[in-house]
């Protein structure tokens, strides 16, 4: 059973990285795209302003697909990977065992403690 959760927790932390690397890549975007109301579009350098802010929104839309790109591929190979390993050997069930075992003893002690010198000696 531990070795399937550390599976399971494993692919988990590929897809979650997979979607912080997609979510930092969107805030660069993000970033840039407030930068256009303030983009100076007057005088002498207008043009130059205008076409490197445009050339920048380019490469990092570029970069954004590459990004998604290899965030899915590795998403997808963690979706598949925790969809095997949960579908073997009864991972579930042996997870809900274990929490239930867990509670269990959780009950079993705490009304241990408070029965304590309950008893006749």
């Amino acid at each position: 059973y531990s070795k399937s959760a550390v599976s399971v927790v494993a692919a988990a932390k590929v897809i979650t990285g997979a979607l912080e690397d997609i979510q930092d890549n969107m805030a660069q975007v993000y970033d840039h795209r407030a930068l256009l109301p303030s983009l100076v579009l007057n005088g002498s350098r207008a043009r130059l302003n205008a076409v490197k802010w445009a050339s920048t929104e380019k490469q990092q839309m570029t970069q954004l697909k590459e990004v998604a790109r290899q965030a899915w591929t590795r998403a997808k190979e963690a979706f598949s990977s925790m969809a095997a390993t949960l579908s073997e050997g009864n991972f579930l069930r042996e997870y809900f065992m274990q929490g239930l075992r867990i509670s269990a003893d959780r009950y079993v002690q705490s009304r241990s403690a408070q029965a304590a010198g309950q008893c006749g000696d």
